[in-house]
């Protein structure tokens, strides 16, 4: 994921987006219970999609995650609708 200018990042920062380093274990950083995490590694998306978060995949293989391209096409998402409308 590349930023492009100061305004993404402020972005990010406005809603709660947490960037975490790659060898990280990202459940043990933020809690995936109702929050989103876009990601490359299966092994990611899988632990935390066990751990009760939506998982989108960002890269070129075939899984069994949704796959997007862009940031804005989660906010497609049947699952990602009905959260942002219960919060």
């Amino acid at each position: 994921m590349r930023f492009n200018n100061i305004l993404s990042v402020e972005l990010l920062i406005k809603n709660n987006v947490v960037i975490v380093p790659y060898g990280i274990s990202k459940t043990e950083v933020v809690c995936a219970k109702g929050n989103i995490l876009v990601d490359d590694s299966q092994g990611n998306l899988d632990e935390w999609n066990s751990a009760g978060g939506y998982s989108f995949y960002m890269g070129n293989k075939d899984i069994i995650y949704p796959k997007i391209e862009t940031l804005d096409e989660i906010m497609d998402d049947e699952k990602v609708k009905k959260l942002i409308a219960s919060r």
